[in-house]
């Protein structure tokens, strides 16, 4: 500053305060660690929202939960989740797809961008269409799963090209790698090459894709016609019963019919005979002449009764005749029928046999690509090496999960549990472990909860268990209903409270809502969920009106450990700690002393006196909230002598009001206010 005094004047300089403000830490990041579809392996991705994850990692999949976890995580609040991909590649292999074609200098190679079954459906060619000659191409890379395409345009296998393709492809494409080393520039005078234009390897799974479509085509085909002729053949037996009810019925009202002609036959031959005896009497009698006149008309009525007769069997003749002709009809087509059935029978087992083969075929070939979704069920030792060396890269996490790693919701080892709960530990970060399996009512929680070592890993201040699991529509069994991990939803509804109201806030009660929850998997009483808190299982709840909510707020923490008991004093414990291990930095490699303590005292109490008052300590004024060390006291000469800075923080939590008791008291006229 002396030398830029050279004339009389005013002159300006800024002078620092000495307050470096402590900026907060994020307290609702969360991690998930699990199987997925595709995505990176050898490093965590921040997502924030579903998109994100569907894009990375291809949303939901019926190999895992780890996409359900993540879909309750955001459709409950969240914002910001570190997804990490555990994968343990088959016996002998990679699991990554790859795709070769053309030869010598020409060759083409290409690795899916991330191992699993999704990179089969990989389609690539070579286009040179209104290139120049020269080495330069056009790489088009299809993924036919998703439908999306990638145009690689003037790329070059050269590795002194800028646009080298295997240097495009890593910072380009998200579905392929190349894997053949660049080539070397030519010897002067040579010409540079470029791929073939047409790749065998496309024209091969096209060929296969279209035998399997053919395939099935023949399938629906024979299943449209079985399903026809069942009908038909139904129709037409069902037709024949009827007409053989019908001829059945015709033969019985012909045989009505014959019986009442053959009455009216002989009633004729009474009545005629009566006539004739009548007129065989003396004719000079008046009365045998009435009863001559009353027998001829008795005549006369039988013989039209006669004719009537003759004419209404004739009717019912034709009846029962033209009944066994439709029998004989609907006897033919039930017969045709019949036979329609058994030859759709037989094409549809034929086309079915064929579909089976040609798929067997195209899951050799597919094979043959070296694409594998790896081991559905990772061993408990490959799970903790994994998801500790992913989540070391990660920078921060306050929250993990771990969903089941299979489809069918299989529990995660307790010594997983153990071990994450420990590295959460180093981390500052909370662990949600999710309910075995076995626990399908409440004393079976208790019972479980009571036998931890068989039953329940992660034991400690930073790790809470939430228990029932969630009932939820499983988009891949046609919307049944299934049993989900609740530790997705529930990091959901923590990361929405602390937005709201603060991470000294207990994510739970009727604010703590769960979204896209139909139902639970046990309805827990009142009873039952005191029988679960005092041992320290957070209850989900299910209230009329309210709905699912999260109904308990405890860590795992070892009942003598009373002083972290509660999940948010221990979430705020370890926000002020990565707060400040984050905010006081500077300190490294500061002198010692007084002026840095007062520095130190200065940052750290403006932090704690703005959560003051934000409502996040007790007591009336800041004395009574929190206190701040960093002295002589606390920094002994000793400590000095090392280059130990001591800062000691302290802070009176708020403890959620689990029972709120009211006292009601009857006033009467002598009772005194």
């Amino acid at each position: 500053m002396a030398e830029q005094l050279a004339q009389p004047g005013v002159y300006v300089e800024e002078v620092s305060g000495g307050v470096r403000t402590i900026t907060p830490a994020a307290t609702s990041v969360t991690a998930f660690v699990g199987r997925a579809a595709r995505g990176p392996v050898d490093r965590p991705v921040t997502v924030t929202g579903l998109d994100g994850f569907e894009r990375e990692f291809g949303g939901l999949w019926p190999g895992s939960r780890l996409g359900f976890a993540v879909r309750d995580f955001f459709l409950n609040g969240g914002s910001q989740a570190v997804i990490c991909r555990l994968y343990v590649p088959p016996s002998g292999g990679s699991g990554v797809s790859r795709l070769t074609w053309g030869q010598g200098s020409a060759a083409m190679a290409l690795d899916a961008a991330s191992p699993g079954l999704w990179g089969n459906s990989l389609r690539a060619r070579v286009d040179t269409t209104g290139a120049p000659p020269g080495e330069l191409f056009t790489l088009v890379v299809t993924d036919l799963g998703r439908g999306t395409t990638e145009r690689h345009a003037g790329v070059s296998l050269y590795g002194d090209h800028p646009r080298c393709v295997r240097t495009v492809l890593e910072r380009e494409s998200a579905l392929a790698r190349s894997t053949l080393e660049p080539l070397d520039p030519p010897a002067a005078g040579t010409a540079r090459v470029r791929p073939a234009a047409s790749a065998a390897w496309e024209g091969d799974v096209g060929a296969r894709d279209a035998a399997v479509a053919a395939a099935a085509a023949a399938v629906k085909d024979a299943v449209a016609k079985d399903a026809a002729a069942g009908p038909r053949a139904d129709a037409a037996k069902a037709a024949a019963q009827r007409a053989t009810a019908a001829g059945a019925a015709a033969v019985a009202a012909q045989q009505a019919a014959q019986d009442s002609a053959d009455a009216a036959a002989r009633a004729l031959l009474d009545a005629q005979a009566a006539v004739d005896a009548a007129a065989k009497k003396d004719q000079g009698v008046p009365a045998n002449a009435a009863e001559l006149a009353a027998a001829t008309a008795a005549r006369d009525a039988a013989k039209k009764a006669d004719e009537s007769a003759r004419t209404e069997l004739t009717a019912k003749k034709q009846e029962a005749a033209d009944a066994a002709r439709r029998l004989e009809e609907a006897e033919r087509e039930s017969g045709k029928a019949a036979q329609a059935v058994l030859q759709a029978g037989s094409a549809l087992d034929a086309a079915r046999t064929a579909l089976a083969g040609v798929r067997d075929a195209a899951a050799r070939a597919a094979a043959a690509l070296g694409g594998s979704d790896g081991d559905a069920s990772p061993g408990s030792e490959e799970v903790r090496k994994q998801f500790a060396r992913l989540l070391d890269l990660a920078d921060l996490f306050n929250l993990l999960c771990i969903p089941p790693f299979d489809r069918d919701g299989t529990d995660v080892a307790p010594a997983v549990f153990d071990d994450a709960a420990a590295y959460c530990t180093r981390r500052r970060a909370v662990l949600l472990v999710d309910p075995p399996s076995s626990w399908r009512t409440a004393s079976a929680a208790v019972d479980g909860f009571r036998a931890e070592a068989d039953q329940l890993g992660g034991r400690g201040r930073n790790a809470a268990v939430f228990f029932p699991r969630l009932l939820q529509p499983d988009p891949f069994e046609n919307g049944r209903i299934a049993d989900f991990a609740p530790s997705g939803a529930v990091a959901g509804v923590l990361a929405r409270t602390d937005g709201a109201r603060g991470v000294w806030k207990a994510g739970a009660g009727i604010e703590a809502g769960l979204v896209g929850v139909p139902d639970l998997s046990v309805r827990l009483s009142d009873r039952e969920n005191g029988l679960l808190n005092p041992l320290g299982v957070n209850c989900l709840r299910s209230f009329p009106t309210v709905g699912r909510v999260v109904w308990g707020a405890r860590t795992l923490t070892n009942p003598a450990d009373s002083e972290w008991r509660y999940l948010p004093v221990r979430r705020l414990a370890l926000f002020i700690e990565e707060s400040l291990f984050r905010g006081t930095q500077w300190v490294v490699f500061e002198p010692n002393g007084e002026a840095l303590w007062g520095q130190v005292r200065l940052s750290v109490g403006a932090f704690m006196q703005q959560l003051f008052r934000q409502g996040a300590l007790q007591g009336s004024s800041p004395r009574d909230a929190y206190f701040v060390k960093c002295d002589a006291e606390t920094t002994t000469q000793a400590d000095r002598d090392l280059g130990v800075v001591n800062i000691r923080v302290g802070f009176a939590p708020l403890k959620p009001a689990e029972f709120v008791v009211v006292q009601i008291q009857q006033m009467s006229e002598a009772t005194p206010s």
